[in-house]
C-alpha cells in the first residue's frame, strides 16, 4: 500500500492494477484494515477518504466502479456526502452504486440512506460473504483465493461462532483485526470515558457507535451490546446516571476481555507461524 498527502485528501492505494476501483470512506482504523484485506484478497483496487468531505475530492478527480460510504463520519458525514455526489453534474460517480457501512441496524437509518441516493446498505460488523453478495449484485467481484484452508478453531473464551463465520480461513486477516483492535481500544475506551466526565454525551453517543463493531469483529459480543445501549445517552438522561454509576465496572470487564483477545492473538500468530 502506498500512502501520500495532498491537500485534506489521504490516498490509501493497494496498487492494483484494474478498471474495478473501490472509494473506501471511512474513518474507523479497524474497520479500514478489515476491508482493505479483503479488497486486497480479491485483487481489487482502493482509494480511501476519512470522512465525505475528502470523497468529493477524489470523486472529482478519478472514476470509480463502486463507494462504500459510512454513514457518521466527521467534517460530512455518509448521507451529506452521498447527497452532494448525485448533485455532481457530468461525473461518472455521479450514478455509480453507492454502498452504506453503518453499525445501526433500523430501519429508519435504512430508509434514511436510501433516500439520500444511497443503493444498498450493509450493517457492521459484516462477513466477507457480505461484501462478496454485493460486489457480485454490482458485477465487480472477482475473487482471487489466496486464502489457505486451516484446521484452526477460535477460542470459546470468545464468540467462537462468529469468528470462524466472520474470518473463514483467513486467519491473517484475523491476526491483522486483532493486533489492530489491541493497539486502538485503549484510547477508544479512554475516549468514551472523557466524554463521560465532561458530561458530553452526545460525543459520548457517538464514539459507542463507532467502536461497537471493533468488539464484534475480536469476539466480544456483550461488550458489543453494552455499546449499543450506551448510544442511547445522548437523550436519556436515567441511562446517563446508570452509565456514571456502572463505568469502573465495565471498564473492568473490558480489560478482562482484552485480556482474553491477547490470548487469542497469541494462538494466531502460532498456528500462523507453522
Amino acid at each position: 500500500m502506498q500512502s501520500n498527502t495532498s491537500n485534506t485528501v489521504i490516498i490509501a492505494d493497494n496498487g492494483t492494477q484494474n478498471s474495478s476501483r473501490v472509494l473506501v470512506v471511512e474513518d474507523n482504523l479497524a474497520n479500514q484494515n478489515y476491508l482493505f484485506a479483503l479488497l486486497d484478497s480479491w485483487n481489487i483496487p482502493y482509494d480511501l477518504a476519512n470522512n465525505g468531505l475528502e470523497a468529493l475530492s477524489f470523486v472529482e478527480r478519478r472514476d470509480y466502479v463502486m463507494i462504500f460510504m459510512d454513514i457518521r463520519m466527521p467534517v460530512m458525514d455518509g448521507y451529506e456526502a452521498t447527497r452532494a455526489i448525485r448533485r455532481l453534474d457530468q461525473n461518472h460517480n455521479r450514478n455509480i452504486p453507492i454502498v452504506a457501512l453503518t453499525a445501526s441496524t433500523l430501519v429508519d437509518q435504512k430508509e434514511k440512506a436510501f433516500a439520500a441516493g444511497m443503493n444498498y446498505y450493509v450493517s457492521k460488523p459484516y462477513s466477507p460473504n457480505d461484501l462478496e453478495i454485493v460486489l457480485s449484485k454490482f458485477n465487480i467481484f472477482e475473487k482471487v483465493n489466496s486464502s489457505t484452508p486451516s484446521s484452526f478453531q477460535f477460542s470459546d473464551q470468545l464468540d467462537h461462532d462468529f469468528l470462524q463465520e466472520f474470518y473463514q480461513d483467513d486467519l491473517g486477516r484475523a491476526e491483522l483485526m486483532f493486533d489492530v483492535f489491541l493497539k486502538i481500544i485503549d484510547e477508544e475506551v479512554s475516549q468514551l470515558e472523557k466524554f463521560m466526565d465532561d458530561q458530553n454525551w452526545e460525543a459520548f453517543s457517538s464514539q459507542a457507535h463507532k467502536i461497537k463493531p471493533n468488539f464484534q469483529m475480536v469476539g466480544l459480543p456483550v461488550l458489543s451490546q453494552k455499546m449499543k445501549s450506551y448510544e442511547s445517552a445522548k437523550s436519556d438522561v436515567d441511562l446517563r446516571k446508570m452509565i456514571t454509576l456502572e463505568f469502573q465496572d465495565r471498564k473492568s470487564d473490558f480489560f478482562a476481555a482484552k485480556e482474553k483477545v491477547m490470548t487469542e492473538l497469541d494462538r494466531i500468530k502460532k498456528f500462523n507461524s507453522l
